[in-house]
């Protein structure tokens, strides 16, 4: 008989709060059970494990194991109180499983409520958490009756791609119902996936991407789905998407239709003699009725085919999915040769369209009466979203241009939301200013230049903001340019028919700097980066932020200048915490340029080469008077030559020979470059001796505190995924834990941390071993709960923050050679070194069974190597060496 649960009973564990998942399950097998008795589990922290499958009965309940979920919270809560985190995630916990099984919220029973057989009575979940438990009917009676069915979705394909090893798509989740989508850390709303054949389901997943934790009503964000299911020849699927949270529950009481259209798709033999692939290159809707697409066809197949049993099918879909036209096209061409393409274009014109946005589907076919050749393969571009009439729309103006000398233009104005949906820039869909810039009188598909500017996070319809380009003109070599400033959809379209406007600029004869510049002021730096320092996302950006601190607090007056701001995330963070350092904080390198020239800084510090590339010719134009200083943060060739030795990395010698071309000519140029280590200054100058260094850590200070290793049990990784050396380092962390275990010793859960972790490091995640959080705000956290940093890195340079701040934090640290090998720290320093999984496996269990005792002992020596050889007295001095340069 299925296991349908009607009530959801909650426990304690009786056990003190440190007690392991694990520690629970050996207890429960030990009495003859076959696996843990709870579903879920949550620790202090509000930390959410998954017990026994939610698809079976529990052994929790006597008398209820039957018909309820149990939810044991870890502790002992007869005398002590739940931390607020465990209270906050075990409501977020009981909403969702009060919706996904359609349990009503008064059958959340406390364990000392249920009436047993035996009449036996019992404490649990002990007075507090029963308390606690109560007063969350009512919270979450009142959540679940805040979303009724206006909740409401449209979820729409913008691109697919398959073949015989499977299929991959992307598209947007719009809400277009009347309430919030909200979702949480532990319960993640995501778009789930059904593949059927023969109307037998024959794969079911989740998108690769979690939607963001709250989608308001008329905004939409993007997922991506990745179905690994091998596609038979000869065989139709169709694809079924929906709301889902976890992958574990399909929820169509959120309103979504389960069909988003009728996506068949058909894998032919493959020996298929006519076959196409059509891919839609633009979409214009460019009055109520009538629109025009274009693309690109290519013969697939291994015989001619053409205008004479061919054709282009196309059909359009209102928001509700219901057809609303269409047609049938002949091919663009007499015949196409196999392999060969073509281009096609069409217009048409359909009466009575709606005002909505419209789905249109063009596929190729081959024509036998109305149906499809049996064995070709059916390729389509499904889902491709219109606008329709008003529906995006944008109004330019007051656009005007500043030119400062002949080396850079700034274009400024306004741009308004004259649609009457709102645009949001979050997510591979989002929305962004471009510019181009080409010759006057030359073609548009040339641009000299193409910039970008960030929108606000989201503009509402009829709002308005400024915007403010800065066009480099050093390399300019016209003397007009035109200038074309439009919505752009992240890089992939330009959307003529959201509006747009052009200006044109005129460009003066280039003028001779004057040989008598203004002189610098003498306590001032102009740090210039590419993006805000975002010192809790990335090891980089958390140095540069140490180093501006270590600035103020030798009385230096400081600016910091960056270009733009990183997608999706708050920058105003990040700026409150460089002004509370007394900072001045201005976007916009070219224009903070300009507005210095009355009063020159005595140094200008770019961050990273890539950064020196491109601004310093303008340091030293416009002001030639200040200090020109690339910090490398680390060599980049030397990371890529390594990335490519270890066989992480695919780089063509050629490239590896451009970027170190690249970069050295960058430090050659400069006044002064910042290294992080004696190391990287040795490998700069037997490159250029001539070159001049200071070394700068930035690492900063142990902070002494002795941690209590007496509950810390877990092994973590920290690392942001955009850094290609954190990728390979994680996957390969995963597979030592692995073998730690596989030997035996201590249990333990292995936290990965970090921004952007790709699919194959999300996937590790199970919720029981292996524990994938993404970024984490406060790190203080992890590092309570963490016994061991792994950092398994198989290349690198510069230094690793990462293992600095977790020795100055007093964790012990597992790393290999490449982990070191900008540290130069040894052994004895207390860090420990392998080169081997089984190496590196055996390290981890030592640390697992060492006392705490020998824990402070080895990470109190680790700090006084680091602070000796790297630590904030190097930084200072460093830098009073830059400065005085």
């Amino acid at each position: 008989m299925p296991f349908s649960p009607k009530a959801i009973v909650v426990h304690h564990s009786a056990t003190a709060a440190d007690a392991t998942l694990d520690e629970i399950r050996r207890a429960h097998v030990a009495r003859g059970w076959d696996d843990i008795g709870y579903h879920w589990l949550l620790d202090q922290n509000g930390f959410l494990q998954v017990g026994r499958s939610d698809q079976r009965a529990g052994a929790h309940a006597l008398g209820l194991n039957d018909a309820s979920l149990g939810i044991c919270c870890i502790g002992d809560y007869e005398d002590n109180p739940p931390k607020v985190e465990m209270v906050a995630a075990l409501e977020r916990l009981l909403i969702q499983l009060c919706r996904s099984h359609a349990i009503d919220s008064q059958a959340i029973i406390p364990h000392r409520d249920v009436i047993r057989p035996d009449d036996r009575k019992t404490k649990c979940p002990g007075e507090y958490l029963y308390r606690v438990v109560v007063g969350l009917r009512e919270a979450v009676a009142r959540r679940l009756a805040a979303t009724p069915r206006e909740v409401e979705a449209q979820l729409f394909l913008t691109s697919t791609s398959f073949d015989a090893s499977g299929l991959r798509a992307a598209g947007i989740a719009w809400n277009s119902g009347a309430t919030d989508w909200l979702g949480s850390v532990e319960a993640p709303l995501r778009v789930g996936v059904k593949l059927s054949a023969a109307g037998t389901l024959v794969w079911e997943g989740r998108g690769t991407a979690d939607l963001p934790e709250q989608v308001v009503p008329g905004s939409w964000a993007p997922f991506s789905l990745v179905c690994d299911y091998s596609l038979r020849s000869n065989e139709q699927f169709a694809l079924e998407l929906d709301l889902v949270r976890e992958g574990k529950h399909w929820f169509k009481d959120f309103g979504n239709t389960g069909l988003v259209h009728p996506f068949i798709v058909q894998v032919g033999s493959r020996s298929v003699r006519r076959a196409a692939s059509l891919v839609l290159e633009s979409v214009v809707r460019s009055e109520p009725d009538r629109f025009e697409f274009a693309g690109r066809l290519k013969n697939t197949g291994e015989q001619i085919i053409g205008d004479q049993d061919t054709a282009i099918l196309w059909s359009l879909q209102d928001s509700r999915l219901a057809r609303v036209g269409s047609g049938k096209f002949s091919f663009p061409v007499d015949q196409l040769e196999p392999g060969q393409e073509s281009w096609f274009a069409y217009t048409v014109v359909q009466k009575d369209l709606p005002n909505q946005l419209l789905s249109l589907e063009v596929s190729p076919a081959i024509v036998d009466g109305a149906a499809l050749e049996k064995g070709d393969r059916y390729l389509m571009r499904p889902a491709v979203g219109m606008p329709a009439a008003g529906l995006f729309a944008a109004r330019f103006s007051a656009i005007s241009i500043t030119r400062t000398e002949a080396c850079v233009a700034l274009i400024s104005g306004r741009v308004e939301n004259a649609g009457i949906l709102q645009w949001c820039r979050q997510g591979a869909l989002g929305l962004v200013l471009g510019m181009e810039v080409k010759r006057a009188e030359a073609q548009w598909q040339n641009p000299l230049h193409s910039l970008r500017f960030e929108i606000p996070e989201t503009v509402a319809p009829g709002a308005h903001f400024e915007f403010e380009f800065e066009l480099g003109l050093l390399e300019m070599e016209a003397e007009s340019l035109d200038i074309r400033i439009n919505l752009l959809s992240e890089g992939r379209f330009w959307l003529d028919d959201w509006g747009s406007s052009s200006v044109q600029l005129p460009i003066p004869p280039t003028r001779r700097h004057s040989n008598h510049p203004v002189p610098a002021s003498s306590q001032t730096v102009m740090v210039i980066s590419a993006t805000l320092p975002h010192f809790d996302r990335e090891g980089g950006a958390a140095r540069l932020y140490r180093l501006i601190k270590l600035l103020r607090s030798m009385k230096w007056e400081l600016q910091f200048v960056y270009g733009h701001d990183l997608s999706g995330v708050d920058g105003s963070v990040y700026r409150s915490a460089l002004e509370a350092h007394g900072v001045m904080v201005r976007k916009g390198v070219l224009g903070a340029l300009c507005a210095s020239r009355a009063k020159p800084p005595a140094m200008v510090i770019l961050g990273w080469f890539e950064t020196g590339e491109k601004y310093l010719p303008y340091v030293r134009r416009l002001l030639p008077a200040s200090k020109a200083v690339v910090d490398s943060v680390d060599l980049h060739w030397l990371r890529f030559e390594r990335g490519v030795a270890a066989g992480c990395l695919d780089c063509p010698p050629a490239e590896l020979a451009l970027i170190k071309s690249r970069e050295l000519s960058v430090y050659s140029s400069a006044d002064a470059v910042i290294a992080v280590s004696d190391r990287d200054g040795r490998d700069l100058r037997a490159e250029n001796p001539d070159i001049p260094i200071v070394v700068i850590p930035g690492v900063g200070e142990p902070s002494r505190r002795r941690r209590p290793f007496r509950a810390a049990t877990d092994v973590f990784f920290i690392g942001n995924f955009a850094h290609a050396p954190n990728v390979s380092a994680a996957l390969w962390a995963a597979e030592i834990c692995a073998q730690a275990r596989r030997i035996g010793g201590p249990p333990f859960r292995f936290l990965i941390v970090g921004a952007e972790a790709p699919a194959p490091i999300s996937h590790l995640h199970d919720g029981v071993q292996n524990f994938v959080l993404g970024q984490v705000v406060e790190l203080e956290a992890i590092y309570d709960r963490s016994r061991v940093l792994l950092a398994p890195l198989k290349f690198g340079a510069g230094i690793n923050i990462k293992i600095c701040d977790a020795i100055n934090a007093g964790i012990p640290v597992v790393t290999t050679p490449a982990g070191v090998a900008g540290l130069e720290l040894t052994e004895e320093s207390g860090i420990m070194v392998g080169d081997t999984t089984a190496v590196l496996a055996q390290l981890i269990l030592s640390v697992l069974e060492k006392s705490e005792a020998e824990l402070q002992v080895l990470t109190e020596r680790a700090a006084d190597a680091l602070s000796r050889r790297h630590g904030s007295e190097i930084s200072r001095r460093g830098l009073g060496d830059l400065l005085k340069l």
